[in-house]
């Protein structure tokens, strides 16, 4: 495989993963639920992967529009860990 093909393939690999998650946030948005207990919890080396896609392809995505994703992906977080210490709460509520 030539370099300019292992670019090209790279670059279509970080579109489609851009894609994914913009399609998530959407859909997060859209059908935000109080019934729904659903949350994600990444492991350090799942996060650091993110994190790191999300710096390298910087450079690529309109300053505001990272941005703004960095704040929904912030809130989502955050509403995850409140969705999870919740959870905790209630399980040592049971013991």
């Amino acid at each position: 495989m030539s370099e300019l093909d292992e670019k090209e393939q790279e670059l279509e690999v970080k579109r489609v993963i851009r894609q994914v998650i913009m399609d998530q946030l959407n859909e997060l948005k859209a059908h935000k639920q109080e019934s729904n207990n659903s949350f994600v919890l990444f492991e350090k080396s799942t996060l650091n992967i993110l994190m790191n896609f999300e710096r390298r392809t910087e450079h690529e995505v309109n300053g505001n529009s990272q941005v703004k994703i960095l704040e929904e992906l912030e809130q989502v977080i955050e509403d995850n860990k409140k969705d999870f210490e919740e959870i905790l709460t209630l399980l040592k509520e049971k013991l």
